[in-house]
């Protein structure tokens, strides 16, 4: 049966998708025709325009760290599937109702959208503004969500305060530095000397180039350390947060294959303990609500992603490769 917001001529039968059937480096990937689901309620079809890699892919790509293999798969990947933010046109809809229809545009998270077409929650998706293009309008999902929960709803940032952002150049930092002006705190950021003019360009207040500054040599404070490397000492982290000040842990070490940011993260709640300071980590969970309000500070001009590179969907695995290096400036986009 079809639903009453699709048509038979609306609706491919299959797509081609970057997909993966067992874990490694990008040569594991490989674009193959899948086929579509029926759409259920609250589902809405989706002809992507564009679609933006984040490290999660990385980790689900490799099978890395090895916690995510009870999710994901322990010795092949479940799904293998690559892409979660994407910005597209509504192709059909099951029963939203009437939340969307076809030709909208849309932007937000999905399963799968480094691909022709993908389905996406009604949740987890928002209208695309019309002055937002495609690529903007994909990069923010993970990377702008993550950095609005983390700096708004753990760390609560206030309007005065001071943040420290460790890994200010890639998506995440990128966003963060943004979304703390806009809540009108005081912004350092760190990253490499070649981004040092773009960070600053996007608002931050101090840059300290990483490769000449040891950050953490020095006596000044912050009500916030934005930590989304997790390459230096805990001790030296906890002497970087004022007190009554919050250690957020956003991304960890990639050393450890079997842990990831987990056993940084037992670790430092230990040496936080009875110090007056917090410690916390966490997981973004991406919903229409936040994206919405990620679209209209982008409509507004008070939020712009960097987009370091754009790749066909025919070269998703040099994209990948250029994305699993670490040195990408801003978002990774992906065309099918």
């Amino acid at each position: 049966m079809i639903p009453e917001n699709r048509t038979p001529n609306q609706i491919p039968e299959t797509t081609k998708a970057a997909t993966f059937r067992r874990y490694g480096l990008p040569h594991v990937v490989e674009v193959v025709d899948r086929d579509l689901p029926d759409l259920g309620p609250g589902d809405v079809l989706v002809r992507v325009a564009a679609a933006a890699l984040n490290p999660l892919d990385v980790h689900l790509m490799t099978g890395t760290p090895w916690l995510v293999r009870p999710q994901a798969g322990l010795r092949a990947p479940k799904d293998g599937r690559i892409g979660v933010d994407f910005a597209g046109e509504v192709l059909a809809t099951g029963d939203t109702d009437g939340k969307l229809r076809p030709g909208d545009e849309v932007m937000g998270v999905a399963q799968g959208t480094c691909a022709q077409y993908a389905i996406a929650d009604v949740g987890r998706i928002t209208p695309k503004p019309a002055d937002v293009d495609w690529h903007q309008a994909a990069s923010v999902g993970v990377a702008g969500v993550t950095a609005l929960q983390g700096l708004r709803d753990k760390a609560k940032l206030q309007a005065g305060q001071s943040v420290l952002i460790n890994g200010a150049s890639g998506g995440v930092g990128t966003a963060a530095i943004q979304i703390a002006k806009d809540l009108g705190a005081h912004v350092t950021a760190v990253c490499s000397g070649r981004n040092i003019e773009m960070v600053t360009r996007l608002g931050a207040d101090v840059a300290i180039d990483y490769t000449t500054t040891d950050f953490v040599d020095t006596s000044r404070t912050y009500d916030v350390f934005f930590d989304n490397q997790g390459n230096k000492p805990i001790g030296a982290c906890k002497r970087l947060v004022a007190s009554g000040g919050t250690y957020l842990l956003v991304g960890g070490p990639k050393r450890n294959r079997v842990w990831g940011p987990v056993g940084r993260m037992i670790a430092t709640l230990g040496r936080f303990t009875i110090s007056g300071k917090k410690a916390k980590m966490f997981v973004a969970s991406e919903n229409g609500a936040d994206i919405a309000l990620l679209a209209e500070m982008m409509a507004s001009g008070r939020l712009h992603m960097p987009i370091d590179s754009v790749y066909p969907l025919t070269e998703i695995e040099d994209a990948l490769d250029h994305l699993s290096e670490g040195h990408a400036a801003g978002k990774v986009i992906v065309e099918p």
